[in-house]
């Protein structure tokens, strides 16, 4: 099982910072998926993580809703590209 997660941040502030925040995010949503899987599956499973920053916004950063849109985690589970191409 490969499991992709991607971590993202709102385009405001500064560029490392941001990307720091979304790669600490990913590693979050990776340390409870890896607690929650059965022991079997945790030697099977691989896990790469795309630190990919305020690039792909989801919604204008205009509003205080469309940045908290743009700070996310995304995990898709699958093939060994996950069909996701950042």
């Amino acid at each position: 099982m490969t499991v992709l997660v991607a971590g993202f941040a709102d385009p405001g502030g500064e560029s490392a910072i941001g990307n720091s925040i979304a790669e600490q995010r990913a590693n979050a949503i990776v340390n409870q998926i890896r607690a929650r899987l059965p022991a079997a599956n945790r030697v099977r499973a691989t896990f790469k993580i795309r630190v990919v920053g305020a690039t792909l916004p989801k919604r204008p950063s205009t509003t205080h809703q469309g940045r908290a849109l743009n700070r996310r985690v995304e995990v898709t589970i699958g093939r060994e590209d996950c069909g996701m191409r950042l």
